[in-house]
């Protein structure tokens, strides 16, 4: 039998003169402004973003520290607002680094290994390539939480292509449960078993700020978390009745029993403690979710707000939402403390057993939220629970400490990022549509909006058209409060206009100078994704961060996509696509 002749050897002319072929017929012109404007539209929000937070956390501890008669003196200030510009600028950095570098890998890829090759995978590789720019927020800073959650949405989306009508037919049915019309109410009990018991059992478990805001709106007084606590230890060595030494100084020291209730709810039978306690958790709800949907929709809506037509139609959704999250919060503490004693009162027995089964009833509280937001706090409550999970199994003994990865939220991270930019734009963007728009336009803004039917992404519009867009907001703004001032074109205010017009101009002029260089005609006539997909009005719900880089151009609205569509199954079954979710 013949044997197949060798391969040729290696020739490193012919190599490099192949690359230079595929070179020379490549787009290099479309790719250097995509990377160029990849890189300033992530600094640029990275910076927009942190800067923004940190900016409402200072201010808010400022007024915090004056109303508690705390204020800082400006030479204690000033180390904090550093760290914060220095924080700020490491995420300006990171988003900056994270696009420039998927954008160069992308590139880089299609250019080597052909556009049609490696459509399967080339975002995938640059998706995860690009993840180890997370190491630019700080080498002492750790993400572990946030990269989990990534990944839980990363995985949902992979979840949501395998629904789709043209996946496999046997992956399809694999994932039959994921389509379950209920499904997120059932991710929200299975969470919540999790949560109470780490909570209760193992504190440790969950990060500080987390534990504090369930010490908080849990309700109780802290001996009696730590009650709890330690009649959980004494009930793994027998039937009790038990001791507490942590309730010594308090009205219950003299307390001796197997269940908590005494001092849990003192002088309220277990049957109606559920209804003395709901009101008092409403309250303690409702100043969460007022900023979380006011601060969103002062960005996204701005004057509207105030405008007659509109205001009372979004005042009212802002409302609604604020009360219905409130309820939901306040409903999942009482059911939690309600589920945990009838299962006290049941057994007899206060075991961590006994706790996250009971306690998982808390999670049907999500019932009372809209069906466009349960998937969504299910996916956050699932995050803590597989961070609580995992730091649990260490606890546990079953994980040695010292075989957890240094930076596991780096690898976390970039694996996430790596799901995620495969539904982007590998297939050539047709699963795009399994994208929230919200999302998308997010994706789009940074990293290209148009040209995925051929793999030649691009921005529309340009870094130089956002920028004239913005001369022309500028001009018109100094121009309506010149002529507030009352002057005319031989008064005061008049006097200055030419000056005036003349600072713009520099301004503009060197803003050009650093951005890309001007789209070309065929990608001005181009339709923006994210101008049609915007045009919509939002609803008012508490999504921050809606529809990013919307109302930068000029065909771009102001509003973003409304949120509270109907949906037949769970979040991350596919949606019915339309025109604005997806543009190849």
């Amino acid at each position: 039998m013949d044997r197949p002749p060798p391969p040729p050897p290696f020739d490193a002319a012919v190599t490099v003169a192949l690359l230079r072929q595929r070179l020379k017929s490549y787009d290099t012109d479309r790719a250097r402004e995509r990377l160029v404007s990849a890189v300033v539209r992530g600094a640029t929000a990275g910076l927009a973003l942190r800067g923004g937070l940190h900016l409402v956390t200072y201010l808010l501890g400022l007024a915090l520290s004056h109303k508690r008669g705390r204020r800082g003196t400006p030479g204690n200030a000033r180390p904090v607002a550093l760290e914060l510009v220095k924080d700020t600028l490491r995420w300006g950095a990171f988003l900056g680094s994270f696009a420039g570098v998927f954008v160069t890998s992308d590139e880089v890829i299609a250019l080597l290994g052909g556009k049609k090759r490696t459509k399967r995978w080339r975002a995938f590789a640059s998706g995860a390539v690009a993840g180890p720019t997370l190491l630019l927020t700080g080498p002492k800073a750790r993400h572990t939480s946030l990269a989990i959650y990534i990944l839980i949405r990363g995985l949902a989306l992979l979840i949501r292509c395998g629904n789709l009508e043209s996946a496999d037919p046997r992956l399809r049915a694999l994932l039959s449960p994921t389509r379950w019309r209920h499904g997120d109410v059932a991710l929200m009990c299975l969470s919540a078993a999790q949560i109470v018991y780490s909570w209760i059992v193992l504190p440790q478990t969950f990060p500080p700020s987390y534990s504090r805001f369930l010490n908080k709106h849990g309700g109780r007084e802290p001996y009696a978390y730590e009650g709890l606590r330690e009649l959980l230890q004494f009930s793994r060595r027998g039937r009790g009745p038990f001791q507490l030494r942590s309730l010594a100084g308090t009205p219950f020291e003299d307390y001796s029993g197997t269940t908590p209730c005494h001092f849990l709810h003192p002088g309220q039978p277990c049957r109606t403690q559920g209804l003395h306690f709901l009101p008092h958790a409403y309250l303690r709800a409702l100043p969460v979710y007022v900023p979380v949907y006011i601060f969103p929709a002062l960005l996204v809506h701005g004057r509207a707000l105030v405008r007659p037509s509109t205001a009372a139609t979004l005042w009212a959704k802002l409302g609604t939402g604020v009360l219905r999250s409130s309820l939901f919060l306040s409903g999942y503490c009482t059911l939690a403390w309600v589920g945990a004693c009838v299962g006290f009162n049941l057994t007899g027995r206060t075991t961590p057993w006994v706790i996250c089964t009971s306690a998982s009833i808390a999670g049907l509280a999500v019932l009372v939220e809209k069906k466009s937001r349960r998937m969504e706090l299910a996916m956050y409550c699932l995050s803590r629970v597989v961070e609580a999970f995992g730091l649990c199994l260490v606890e546990w003994g079953y994980v040695r400490r010292a075989a957890m990865p240094r930076r596991l939220d780096v690898a976390i991270f970039s694996l996430a990022t790596a799901c995620i930019c495969h539904c982007y734009s590998d297939h050539f963007g047709q699963r795009r549509k399994v994208f929230r728009s919200k999302y998308l336009a997010v994706f789009d803004a940074i990293l290209g909006n148009t040209g995925f039917a051929d793999a030649s992404i691009r921005h529309v519009p340009s870094n130089n058209q956002l920028i004239a867009s913005a001369q022309v907001r500028l001009n018109t703004s100094v121009q309506h409060l010149l002529s507030l001032a009352g002057g005319g074109e031989g008064g005061p205010a008049g006097s200055n206009h030419g000056a005036v017009q003349g600072f713009l101009g520099r301004v503009s002029g060197g803003a050009r100078s650093l951005a890309v260089a001007p789209a070309s005609a065929a990608h001005s006539r181009s339709p923006s994704p994210i101008g049609s997909d915007s045009s919509k009005t939002s609803s008012g719900s508490g999504s921050s961060g809606e529809e990013a880089g919307s109302g930068a151009g000029g065909r771009n609205g102001s509003g973003s996509r409304r949120q509270g569509e109907k949906e037949a199954g769970p979040s991350w079954a596919p949606q019915s696509s339309t025109a604005h979710d997806v543009h190849t």
